[in-house]
C-alpha cells in the first residue's frame, strides 16, 4: 500500500492540496475511523472523487462522474504504467551500453533520426527537415523520481541514457544530417526543405540537454543555408531566456525567424493532472508568449494532444476548442504569431496510452483507443465557424516512436478503412492550404463510409459541425471543384488512392507483400516495396512525376504490418503521405472492406 505522500505523488503535486483539505476535515472517520493515512488507494481515490469536481476542477470539460472515473482509472493504472517505463529504460539503456562499447563516437556523433515532413511547416507552406539530436534525454522525467515525465509522452527513443554528448559531437550529428538529406533533396528523392525542426527528446533551450555552445554553432550553420527560412525549437517554459533567444536571432540572417514550441497540450486542469501531468500550466504558456513579445522575429506554436489517457472522444474535441482559443487570445492580446500543433495521440510503447490500451474493462472493450480522424475534422469544422482554422496545424502520424496503434479510421476487420486514405491526406494538406472548400470537398465522398456513422455513435452527435458545414457551404464548394487546380488535384488524388487499394487488396501485391513483408524481418523489405509500389505508380498513372520518396513500417498483434508510403508529385508540388496494410496471415478482398 502506498502512503498519502507517495500516491499523491503518483497522482500529482495538485492532489496534495486535496489530502490536506480531507485530512482537516476529518472525513476519514466516514471509514471505520481510521486516520487519513491509513485508508487504502482504492478508498482515496473514492474519497477524492467526491469532492475533486467542485473543488479544484470547476473549469474542467470533464462532468463529475467521468472525473470519478478517471480518479479511480488513475489509482488503478499508475503503478503498472510506471513499472512499464521504468522497464524499457533499463532496456534502453542496456542497448545503448552495448553499442557505445562497440563505437561510442559514432553512435555520437549520428542523430537519432532525420526525415522531411510532410506536414507544412506553418500557414505560410514549406517542408521541414526533423533532424531528432541524440542527447542525454529530458530532464524533467530523469528528475521524477518515479521517471514517469510527461504520460503520452514516446519521443525517448534517440535519448542516450548514461550517456552525454557533447557540443562538438551533438553539431556533427546536425551536420551529418543535412549532408545526408542534401544528397536526396539532390538526387530530387524528396522535395527541397526551408524550415529546419529540432524535434528532440527533452528541451533544445536546456543546457543540461543541449549545451549552449552546440545551440549557438547550429545556429551559425543555420544562417549559412541559403534555402532555410525558419528554425523550429521545442522546449519547456522553465528554459526560456530572453536574453538566450536574442542571442540565437542574432546568428541568424535578418531574413530567418524562430518558431517556439511549448507543450501546452490542454487548458483543461483536470485532463492536465490526471491524463497528461506536463508539471506546468497554462499560464506558464503565456508567460513564454509575453516573454516572445520583444522580438519580431519570433513565432510560437503549441501542441495540444488529442485525446490523451482516459479522455473520450467528444470530449478530446471541446478540449481541443478551447486550447485555440486560449491560444488565439493569448497570442492576439501580446502580438505575437501564435498557431497550434494538434497530435492525435498514438499508442507509443512505454507509456500510459500503452498500458489502458492493453486493458480491457467489464464489457471486454479496450480501455483507451485512438482517436479518429473525423474527430480532427470536426475540431478544425468548429474552428472554423470562429474564425480560428487559420492557426490549426495537424501532425503527421509519423512524428511518434515506437508505434503500437494509430489515429485512424478503421474497418471493423482491423484493417484501415480505404477512405483513411483521403481522409489522413485531406488533413495533412490541409496544413498548406487551409481552405476549408478543399477540405471539405476532398472528403465528401468519405461521409458515406461506415466509419463516419460508427463515429457519429460513439461521440452523440447527432449533426456534427463538419456536416452540417458540407451542406452550408455546398455552393461555394461547388464553385471550388470546377476550378482547374482543383480538377486536377481531384483526377490525380482519385487515380492515387485506387493504385494504393490496389496496393493493399490486389492479390499479386498482397501475395508479394506477405512474402517480403513479414512481422519480425530485417530491413531487406524496403527496396522491393519500393520498386513495386513505383512501378504501380507509373503504370496507372504515367509520367506525371510521382516518386516514392520513404517507407516505415510497424507491426501489430492483428497479424498486419502497417506501412507508410511518402510520395513526392513534382508537377503539382504536392507531398503525400499514406498509410497501407499488409494482412502477413491471410489475403483480404478489396469486398471486404467496402
Amino acid at each position: 500500500m502506498h502512503s498519502v505522500k507517495d500516491l499523491c505523488e503518483l497522482l500529482g503535486d495538485r492532489l496534495t492540496a486535496v489530502a490536506q483539505w480531507y485530512g482537516a476535515m476529518g472525513l476519514a472517520r466516514e471509514h471505520g475511523g481510521r486516520r487519513f493515512e491509513e485508508l487504502s488507494m482504492g478508498e482515496l481515490s473514492v474519497l477524492w472523487a467526491q469532492k475533486i469536481g467542485e473543488l479544484l476542477y470547476g473549469r474542467s470539460c470533464i462532468g463529475a462522474e467521468r472525473q470519478a472515473e478517471i480518479v479511480r482509472g488513475a489509482a488503478r493504472f499508475m503503478e503498472e504504467f510506471i513499472g512499464l517505463r521504468n522497464r524499457l529504460f533499463a532496456s534502453l539503456a542496456a542497448q545503448y551500453a552495448e553499442l557505445s562499447a562497440q563505437d561510442k563516437e559514432g553512435l555520437l556523433t549520428r542523430a537519432a533520426w532525420r526525415s522531411i515532413n510532410t506536414a507544412a511547416a506553418s500557414p505560410k507552406g514549406g517542408y521541414r527537415l526533423q533532424v531528432g539530436l541524440r542527447t542525454r534525454g529530458c530532464q524533467y522525467r530523469a528528475n521524477d523520481r518515479f521517471r514517469r515525465g510527461c504520460y503520452n509522452c514516446g519521443f525517448f527513443a534517440g535519448a542516450a541514457p548514461g550517456l552525454e554528448p557533447s557540443a562538438e559531437q551533438i553539431v556533427t550529428q546536425f551536420a551529418n544530417a543535412v549532408e545526408l538529406v542534401e544528397e536526396r533533396v539532390k538526387a530530387r528523392l524528396v522535395p527541397p526543405y526551408d524550415v529546419i525542426e529540432f524535434p528532440n527528446d527533452g528541451s533544445f533551450l536546456n543546457s543540461a540537454e543541449v549545451p549552449e555552445a552546440a545551440v549557438q554553432e547550429i545556429f551559425r550553420r543555420i544562417a549559412q543555408h541559403p534555402r532555410v527560412s525558419r528554425a523550429m525549437i521545442e522546449t519547456r517554459p522553465e528554459y526560456l531566456r530572453l536574453e538566450q533567444v536574442e542571442s540565437i536571432l542574432s546568428l541568424l540572417r535578418s531574413d530567418q525567424t524562430v518558431q517556439i514550441g511549448v507543450g501546452l497540450e490542454t487548458t483543461d486542469p483536470f485532463i492536465a493532472t490526471f491524463s497528461i501531468h506536463k508539471g506546468y500550466a497554462p499560464e506558464d504558456y503565456e508567460d513564454v508568449v509575453r516573454l516572445l513579445s520583444c522580438s519580431e522575429r519570433c513565432e510560437v506554436f503549441a501542441y495540444a494532444i488529442l485525446k490523451p489517457a482516459y479522455v473520450g472522444e467528444l470530449e478530446a474535441i471541446e478540449d481541443a476548442v478551447c486550447s485555440a482559443r486560449f491560444v488565439s487570445r493569448v497570442g492576439r492580446q501580446h502580438a505575437v504569431p501564435s498557431m497550434i500543433k494538434y497530435e492525435p495521440a498514438v499508442v507509443s510503447r512505454g507509456t500510459l496510452l500503452e498500458v489502458l490500451y492493453d486493458s480491457f474493462d467489464a464489457s471486454g472493450a479496450r480501455c483507451y483507443e485512438p482517436p479518429s480522424y473525423w474527430s480532427i475534422a470536426e475540431v478544425i469544422a468548429r474552428l472554423f465557424q470562429e474564425g480560428l482554422h487559420g492557426l490549426v496545424r495537424v501532425g503527421a502520424r509519423e512524428d511518434m516512436d515506437i508505434l503500437r496503434a494509430l489515429p485512424a479510421i478503421y474497418h471493423p476487420n482491423g484493417m484501415l478503412s480505404r477512405f483513411d486514405f483521403v481522409l489522413y491526406d485531406a488533413i495533412q494538406q490541409f496544413n498548406t492550404h487551409h481552405d476549408i472548400h478543399v477540405l471539405l470537398l476532398s472528403i465528401a465522398d468519405v461521409f458515406a463510409d461506415h466509419s463516419y456513422l460508427e463515429w457519429k455513435r460513439r461521440t452523440g452527435l447527432r449533426i456534427p459541425e463538419v456536416e452540417h458545414l458540407f451542406e452550408r457551404m455546398h455552393a461555394q464548394c461547388e464553385r471550388v471543384r470546377r476550378s482547374p487546380a482543383q480538377r486536377q488535384r481531384k483526377a490525380f488524388c482519385d487515380r492515387l488512392f485506387q493504385v494504393l487499394d490496389q496496393v493493399e487488396y490486389g492479390k499479386d501485391s498482397q501475395r508479394f507483400l506477405r512474402q517480403i513483408v513479414r512481422p519480425g524481418s530485417g530491413e531487406d523489405w524496403r527496396s522491393p516495396v519500393r520498386d513495386m509500389v513505383q512501378r504501380m505508380l507509373e503504370e496507372a498513372l504515367g509520367d506525371v512525376g510521382v516518386e516514392v520518396t520513404n517507407l516505415q513500417r510497424f507491426d501489430d498483434e492483428l497479424g498486419l504490418v502497417r506501412m507508410e508510403v511518402d510520395l513526392y508529385q513534382r508537377s503539382l508540388g504536392s507531398y503525400h503521405s499514406v498509410w497501407v496494410n499488409i494482412p502477413s496471415s491471410r489475403p483480404v478482398p478489396l469486398e471486404e472492406v467496402i
